[in-house]
């Protein structure tokens, strides 16, 4: 008997329909792209993903259609909330710490070590600017529904094989500021 090898969300993203069904799908120098086709700009959809990376994300990220719950799995992590123009700060330094990032909020991560974190995200109508509040990314612009940047070397080389400069931050991490 040979036992099946089970995938892992560094090389395969989740897709939860409306339903609650779980839709496999497989990173792909054209995931972005495929998402958005294939599920419809995310619309009424979650994404569960992971993503690494080691540097602070350089740009803020916002979810209008509902909470995002970000755990991390290894390394340390400052989950910041942009609350009425004040940063409001969050630390995580221990595997299975979450944080539930309330919808509507502009969410950023700042790290120095490598780090790696699962997310579960509305999808659709994500939205990304730059730090200075100046307006969305140059390569966000263009996949607002996808919420997922990240610097692991798979999706690097899926943003490179789709001709877009590489992802500059993943995604954010969002907890109940109350």
């Amino acid at each position: 008997m040979t036992a099946a090898v089970a995938p892992e969300f560094d090389s395969t993203f989740v897709v939860l329909e409306p339903d609650l069904s779980a839709v496999p799908v497989p990173v792909t120098p054209t995931v972005f792209a495929d998402l958005d086709a294939r599920f419809d700009h995310c619309k009424g959809r979650v994404l569960i993903s992971s993503f690494a990376f080691d540097a602070d994300w350089s740009t803020w990220e916002m979810h209008p259609h509902g909470d995002e719950i970000v755990c991390l799995l290894e390394g340390d992590v400052h989950v910041v909330f942009d609350q009425d123009g004040s940063e409001a700060v969050l630390h995580l330094s221990k595997p299975g710490a979450f944080a539930i990032v309330p919808r509507g909020t502009w969410h950023t991560a700042r790290t120095s070590v490598p780090t790696r974190m699962l997310f579960v995200t509305p999808g659709e109508g994500t939205d990304h600017r730059r730090p200075d509040g100046m307006g969305v990314s140059p390569w966000a612009a263009g996949r607002r529904s996808v919420p997922v940047f990240s610097r692991s070397r798979s999706l690097r080389r899926a943003h490179r094989a789709n001709g877009d400069s590489p992802p500059i931050s993943a995604r954010a991490l969002r907890v109940s500021l109350s």
